[in-house]
C-alpha cells in the first residue's frame, strides 16, 4: 500500500530518530560496555558528539531530499496537467476554426467561399497534426461539380466567373504551400486528392511534391493549363488514369521526376496537350498502356530519362502526335508502339 507524503515523512524521522538513538547507545555501551563518558576525555566526547552531528545531518540531508523529491513530483505532475489542459484548449480552437472554414466553404457567395478558402489554409499552417485533413477539404472543394463551358446569359457567365475564381484561388494556396523557400508552411509530402475534378486550369509552377500521392484520376481536363513548370516530384506518385483531356493542357516542361510513377492508364486526349520537353525523368516509371489518343500531342521532346521506363504499350493511336525528338535515353527503357509517332534520339 502506498503511504501519503505526511506519512512517509514521519517514517523518515523515526527512522532518523532510530538510527541517531541506536549509533549514540553503541558509542556508549558497545564492546561490552567498556565505554563509559565519565571514563573518556575531552577529546574523546567531543569525537562522540561530531559523529552524533553527522548522523543527525545525514538524517537530515535524508528528509531533504525526501521533500524536494516529492516537490519534483509535485511540479511534474502539475505541468502535465497544466499541458493536457492546454492541448484539450488547443484542439477545441483548431476543431472552431474547422468548422468556421468549412462553413464559409459551404456558403452561396464566392466572396465568402474565398475568405474560407485562406482560413483553411491558415488553419492547416498552424495545425500540423490536422493539416491533411484541411488539405483533403480543399481537395474536395476543388472535386465538386461546376460548369465546364462558359454560359451566354451575362449573370450567369458573372456567377460562373466568381466560382471560376474561387477554384483558381485554391490552386494558388496549394501551389504556393509546395514551393520551396516560402515563408509559409510548407505541404511537402502531403496527399492530394483531385479525382474526377474538372480541372480548367492551376498554378503549380516549381512546386515540390516529396513522397505522398497526388491523384487525377478521372479528371477531366478543359481548357486552361495545368502549369507544372519546374515542378519536382521525388518518391511522390502522379496518377492521371481515366483522365480525360478535352482542350486542356498539362505543362510539365523541365520538370523532375525521381523515383515514383506517372500513371496514365486508360486516359484519353481527344484534344490539348500533355507536355513533358524538356524534363527529366531519374528511376521514375512513365505509363500510358490503354490510353486512347484521338488527338492534341504526347510531347517527350529534349527529355531525359535515366534508368527510368517509358512505357506506350498498347496504346490505341486514332490522331494527334507523341513527339521523342531529341530526348535522350541512358540506362532507361522506353516501350513504344504507335500509328502517329515523331521519334528521334
Amino acid at each position: 500500500m502506498r503511504l501519503r507524503f505526511g506519512a512517509q515523512l514521519a517514517l523518515f524521522v523515526l527512522l532518523g530518530a532510530g538510527v541517531l538513538v541506536g549509533s549514540g547507545w553503541l558509542l556508549l555501551h558497545g564492546l561490552g560496555g567498556a565505554l563509559h563518558l565519565g571514563n573518556l576525555g575531552a577529546s574523546e566526547q567531543l569525537d562522540i558528539v561530531k559523529i552524533a552531528m553527522s548522523v543527525v545531518a545525514g538524517v537530515g540531508a535524508v528528509i531533504a531530499l525526501t521533500v524536494a523529491y516529492r516537490k519534483q513530483q509535485l511540479g511534474e505532475a502539475s505541468e502535465a496537467r497544466a499541458e493536457a489542459t492546454h492541448h484539450r484548449e488547443e484542439i477545441k480552437l483548431f476543431t472552431e476554426r474547422f468548422g468556421a472554414c468549412v462553413a464559409q466553404l459551404g456558403n452561396d457567395s464566392p466572396a465568402v467561399r474565398l475568405g474560407g478558402a485562406y482560413a483553411l489554409a491558415h488553419l492547416a499552417d498552424d495545425w500540423e497534426s490536422g493539416r491533411q485533413t484541411c488539405i483533403d477539404v480543399l481537395c474536395a472543394q476543388l472535386r465538386m461539380p461546376c460548369a465546364a463551358d462558359q454560359p451566354d446569359e451575362p449573370d450567369t457567365h458573372a456567377a460562373f466567373l466568381s466560382q471560376r475564381e474561387v477554384r483558381h484561388t485554391m490552386w494558388r494556396l496549394i501551389g504556393n504551400h509546395l514551393r520551396p523557400g516560402a515563408s509559409r508552411q510548407s505541404w511537402c509530402g502531403h496527399d492530394f486528392d483531385f479525382s474526377g475534378a474538372l480541372v480548367d486550369g492551376a498554378d503549380l509552377r516549381g512546386a515540390v511534391f516529396s513522397s505522398g500521392s497526388v491523384s487525377f484520376v478521372a479528371a477531366t481536363f478543359s481548357d486552361g493549363v495545368v502549369d507544372l513548370r519546374d515542378a519536382v516530384f521525388c518518391g511522390a506518385d502522379v496518377m492521371f488514369s481515366g483522365a480525360r483531356f478535352c482542350g486542356g493542357i498539362i505543362n510539365a516542361t523541365d520538370a523532375t521526376f525521381s523515383a515514383g510513377n506517372v500513371e496514365f492508364l486508360y486516359t484519353q486526349v481527344i484534344s490539348g496537350a500533355i507536355k513533358f520537353d524538356g524534363a527529366r525523368f531519374i528511376g521514375a516509371a512513365v505509363q500510358f498502356p490503354f490510353t486512347q489518343l484521338l488527338g492534341g500531342e504526347v510531347d517527350f521532346s529534349q527529355s531525359h530519362i535515366t534508368a527510368g521506363s517509358i512505357d506506350f504499350a498498347a496504346v490505341d493511336f486514332r490522331g494527334g502526335t507523341v513527339d521523342f525528338s531529341f530526348a535522350s535515353i541512358d540506362g532507361g527503357v522506353a516501350t513504344l508502339v504507335s500509328q502517329v509517332f515523331i521519334a528521334a534520339f
